[in-house]
């Protein structure tokens, strides 16, 4: 049931309001709980030569994810005075320029 909760909280609401901690039985940020995780997998991170992987789930924690970039640039085009469908295209536009490595 917990898990499932935190399936639905994290496609509701991504990163920004917490999961369920299921050893405290109440929801904490997301950041508390990748700092325990990162620190429960460190040792085996090490082992398997992915610890710089593992440690960049903190960049994309301080940078926001790609919803978040693709929520700001609709945001922005729309208070530019795009249409709704504008405003799409631009996070279109957005994506593919990442994707090419240009954006």
């Amino acid at each position: 049931m917990l898990i499932e909760e935190n399936r639905w909280r994290a496609q509701r609401y991504g990163l920004d309001e917490g999961l369920v901690d299921f050893g405290k039985g109440k929801i904490v940020s997301f950041s508390t709980l990748l700092d325990e995780i990162i620190d429960l997998i460190a040792e085996d991170a090490h082992a398997l030569g992915c610890s710089s992987d593992i440690e960049h789930l903190r960049t994309i924690m301080e940078k926001g994810t790609s919803a978040h970039s693709q929520l700001a640039t609709y945001s922005v085009a729309l208070s530019n005075g795009a249409s709704k469908h504008e405003a799409l295209m631009d996070v279109v536009d957005m994506l593919i320029a990442q994707t090419r490595g240009t954006g």
